[in-house]
């Protein structure tokens, strides 16, 4: 499973004619398989020529990460209502 086959998809909820994210869960996965991966890359000896690239790959995933966080919160708390 890798990012050309990840899907966030939208669903029905229920019958109120709104929508909800799903298929998150292995988003999910892949974003901290990914992280773990680019946080061990930078213990390496051979990351100099890499290191730029390698931060910036790992904020994003960690941006991505909070915001996907941050909006299944939102929408766990919409449910509730």
């Amino acid at each position: 499973f890798e990012w050309k086959e990840a899907v966030l998809g939208v669903k029905e909820y229920r019958d109120t004619g709104t929508y909800v994210l799903g298929g998150w869960d292995e988003i999910f996965q892949l974003l901290d398989d990914h992280i773990v991966m680019s946080q061990a890359m930078t213990f390496s000896p051979f990351k100099k020529p890499f290191e730029e690239r390698l931060d910036s790959w790992e904020h994003g995933l960690k941006l991505c990460s909070d915001i996907l966080e941050q909006w299944l919160a939102c929408q766990r708390n919409w449910m509730y209502l």
